[in-house]
């Protein structure tokens, strides 16, 4: 047993509790929607998408440097929700009679954490995608070829878009470090 003032720790007991499968499935979730959450609020607050609006840059290059960016994120980010989701969902599906009233809670966690890939795929779809032809005719040598908004206006629209994505995965991370804390 260890003593630190106050806080006595029993390793054995602190051992038991994280072998839960239902301790074991909120704290997975809770890493995964950290990740989710902390890691889109770096990028949207210091990386590249921001830095874009201060920097002067032909459109090309803004568009190159936004899917460059899109294309690094993706495949962690989704990975990432659908892994919070699935781990939210088994953690409510697991909880005892200990842990019912988390249940509520953990399936809206799990929910918020499936937002972000339909939102992805059916909202920002039309936004996506003609700034990733846009980059790829840039790599062919072409004109940039966006209709309507500037290079720059349609990444703007697309930061906006994206906050309903970080705003869904705070509401999971809130949720998932509450569970933890009261598990």
């Amino acid at each position: 047993m260890t003593n630190l003032g106050a806080l006595t720790i029993a390793p054995h007991a602190l051992l038991n509790r994280l072998g839960s499968p239902f301790i074991a499935s909120v704290g997975l979730g809770l890493a995964f929607s950290s990740y989710f959450f902390l890691g889109n609020i770096g990028c949207a607050t210091s990386g590249v998408v921001p830095s874009l609006k201060v920097v002067e840059l032909e459109d090309e290059k803004k568009v190159q440097l936004w899917a460059f960016a899109y294309d690094s994120g993706a495949p962690l980010f989704a990975t990432s929700a659908v892994v919070s989701g699935l781990s939210y969902f088994t953690a409510a599906y697991l909880a005892t009679p200990m842990y019912t009233s988390l249940k509520p809670w953990l399936v809206i966690a799990g929910l918020c954490s499936f937002f972000a890939p339909p939102w992805t795929l059916l909202i920002m779809a039309s936004t996506n995608k003609p700034l990733l032809a846009a980059r790829d005719r840039v790599l062919r040598n072409e004109k940039l070829g966006l209709k309507g908004l500037t290079a720059t206006q349609r990444i703007d629209y697309w930061s906006k878009l994206h906050l309903a994505r970080i705003s869904a995965s705070g509401v999971a991370w809130v949720i998932g470090l509450g569970a933890i804390i009261l598990a």
